[in-house]
Parts: C-alpha cells; sequence; structure tokens
C-alpha cells in the first residue's frame, strides 16, 4: 500500500499520533476530524496498514538503538563489579545476572545452541559474580532470595556450587 492512497488528514492524523505529544481527542481537534471519521478509518484496511507499517519501522529503529546501547550499558556494569563501594558491586552483579536472563528469555528457539551461547556469561565474570554472591549470602543480604538470583545464570550455579563453603 501507497502512502499516495491515503488522503491529506489521514496521514496528518498518523504522523500526530507516530509523533506522541497529543494524546487522540486533542490530535482530532487539531487536525479538524471528528471521532465518527476517524473510527471510520481505523475500519479502513489501508488506514491501519499504514498506521502499522511506520509503528513497526519505529520499533525497529528503537531496537537497533538499545542494541547498540546494550553493550555500553554491559561493559559499563562489568567495570561497576570491581567498585569499592559494595553496594555499588552488589547492585552491578545482579544488574548483569537480570540482563542475561532477560536476554535468555528472548531466545525462544532451544534448539538454536549458538544463539544461547553469546547470551552467556564469560567464565572470568561468572567466577567473580560467583565470589561476590557467596561474600553476599555469607552477609545475609538476599533476604532468602539468594538461590532464586543465584541460579538465574547456569555458569554462575555451576561456580558456586563448586565454590561453596562445603567444598572449598
Amino acid at each position: 500500500m501507497e502512502n499516495s492512497q491515503l488522503n491529506a488528514r489521514q496521514r496528518r492524523i498518523i504522523k500526530a499520533l507516530l509523533e506522541g505529544k497529543l494524546d487522540e481527542d486533542a490530535i482530532l481537534k487539531r487536525c479538524e476530524v471528528s471521532r465518527a471519521t476517524y473510527d471510520l478509518w481505523f475500519d479502513n484496511e489501508l488506514f491501519r496498514a499504514e498506521l502499522g507499517k511506520r509503528l513497526a519501522a519505529i520499533r525497529r529503529r528503537n531496537e537497533a538503538r538499545l542494541e547498540v546501547f546494550m553493550a555500553t550499558a554491559a561493559a559499563k556494569l562489568v567495570q561497576l563489579t570491581e567498585s569499592k563501594n559494595q553496594e555499588t558491586a552488589r547492585k552491578a552483579c545482579l544488574d548483569i545476572i537480570k540482563m542475561n536472563t532477560a536476554s535468555k528469555q528472548k531466545c525462544t528457539d532451544k534448539n538454536d545452541k549458538k544463539r544461547q551461547e553469546t547470551h552467556s556469561l564469560d567464565p572470568e565474570t561468572a567466577k567473580k559474580l560467583s565470589k561476590f554472591l557467596i561474600e553476599e549470602k555469607e552477609k545475609g543480604n538476599f533476604g532468602g532470595q539468594y538461590e532464586k538470583v543465584a541460579c538465574t545464570v547456569p555458569l554462575t550455579r555451576k561456580l558456586l556450587h563448586q565454590m561453596s563453603p562445603s567444598r572449598r
């Protein structure tokens, strides 16, 4: 479907909706379109398709931006795990675990081992996290959530088991 199949008012409405600066009623008032006409446009497949196509393009751009900044954020979090401030280091460790868990949840195809491997922690980072988590557990800083937190990353769980006080 080409944009030229929409009239000027429909294109203005779509543009205003995607700008996200006004709510629907304000957009309708600004574009001088009645609610009834607007509702009819949503029954129009061409209008819905154009709006959907533009929304999909915005989502793709935003996902690409987030992917670029994800690497920077991850690198910064790894640096923060070595902070002298224990609370900062603890929070960085937990954020890394959360990022790793969220990333794995996005991987729905369990047969795609290569994709899963790209979301695993490297052994050195996992070892640091494990050591830190054990220390925090010994201090009682997890309030009963230790197993839940520690077991979200398979490599971390394995290292925690190897480093547990009964095996030291």
